[in-house]
């Protein structure tokens, strides 16, 4: 695997809409359509326990917008072995993630060389799928938006104006 665009590019397997149940396939098409119109942004979340097709969705999903706009999408999890499953990143990760350091300690805007690089490394994402979003704790919530705002440079506007997908099972614990 190589990084593209600031992302984690890996063989990815390759999921038609049409391999999607009814409910899965109503989830890729709020995001899909969501991309293709700036006013059109939303927040997404897509729950359902282990073996219902999440992350299927999430594969046909980012091959669908990947396809249309290359780096459009961002994947991220909370641990290593969420975004291993993902093929995404931690959302702590300073190179293909959020930037937003574990625990409380150096929570703070980005500044200077390195609000630059993650500007740049931002630019042409406007899709963020956020899987096990249940083992995020709300102040983790709050960081991923200020990050967003501070990525897109849209300061005023919730998760920096692009679409958020948040998967998981709500039933599990943290």
């Amino acid at each position: 695997h190589n990084a593209v665009g600031g992302h984690i590019a890996r063989n990815r397997r390759v999921v038609l809409p049409d391999q999607l149940n009814v409910m899965k396939r109503l989830a890729f098409h709020v995001v899909t359509t969501a991309q293709s119109s700036p006013d059109n942004r939303r927040l997404v979340l897509m729950i359902g326990q282990a073996g219902t097709g999440k992350t299927w969705t999430i594969d046909a999903i980012t091959h669908c917008l990947n396809s249309r706009a290359p780096g459009s999408v961002m994947l991220v999890a909370p641990t290593g072995k969420a975004a291993l499953l993902i093929n995404g990143a931690t959302y702590q990760s300073w190179d293909h993630g959020l930037c937003i350091p574990c625990g409380n300690i150096g929570r703070q805007p980005l500044k200077g060389d390195t609000l630059a690089r993650f500007q740049e490394r931002m630019e042409r994402v406007e899709t963020l799928i956020i899987d096990e979003f249940r083992m995020m704790s709300m102040e983790d919530l709050f960081w991923i938006d200020s990050r967003l705002r501070q990525g897109k440079a849209r300061m005023d506007t919730p998760f920096g104006g692009i679409t958020v997908l948040m998967s998981g099972d709500p039933g599990q614990l943290p």
